[in-house]
């Protein structure tokens, strides 16, 4: 069985010695007099806790074996923290069948997709997000992907596809402000895409 870390205390070089203590889904920070509260809504347990080039990082067990990396910042003499940079979200995720329809994560995702008749992986990375037009509700994503020695950074709007290696990716039709995409071994034209996108 796992050790999750309810309280512990973590040398900061602006903070001095912070005191962390991780109630529910909230962290309580007690430093240089002063008590402060992380409200992340991450209630899966707490597994790692650092000190890197002034943040603090911090890391949560997932189910399926998912990390939750979450980062806070010091500036004005409180933590803080941003979104999306603060936040990275690493997942393996088996592909049983193709074609493979995936929604469960957001910007700032690492997802390792794996099949057993592939030769190799494939790795997602949501880079970002973006509202190109807000009137038409038109977005983007920035993906980079990573399959053996092959790597592509593309931008994909709605409908839009790319092949990297044995996988091709379909950004979904539908999707807006959350990456909604399709994983096949070969491409496919676009009613079938739309059947069977979220």
């Amino acid at each position: 069985m796992s050790n999750h870390i309810v309280r512990l205390a973590v040398e900061h070089p602006h903070a001095g010695l912070v005191a962390i203590e991780k109630q529910g889904s909230t962290l309580r920070l007690s430093y240089k007099d002063r008590e402060q509260f992380i409200e992340w809504n991450v209630p899966e347990p707490l597994i790692a806790v650092g000190s890197e080039e002034g943040e603090l990082c911090f890391t949560f067990s997932l189910a399926n074996d998912a990390r939750l990396k979450k980062k806070l910042y010091f500036n004005d003499g409180a933590f803080s923290f941003r979104i999306p940079d603060g936040i990275s979200y690493f997942l393996t995720c088996e592909i049983s069948t193709f074609p493979f329809s995936f929604f469960q994560a957001r910007e700032g995702s690492c997802i390792t997709f794996i099949h057993p008749a592939a030769s190799v992986n494939l790795q997602v990375n949501i880079d970002k997000t973006v509202c190109e037009d807000a009137a038409t509700k038109k977005y983007f994503t920035d993906y980079t992907l990573i399959s053996g020695n092959l790597r592509k950074s593309c931008r994909l709007y709605a409908g839009d596809d790319i092949t990297i290696g044995e996988y091709w990716l379909c950004q979904s039709p539908k999707a807006t402000s959350w990456p909604v995409f399709l994983i096949n071994n070969h491409a496919m034209d676009k009613q079938q895409v739309a059947r069977l996108c979220p």
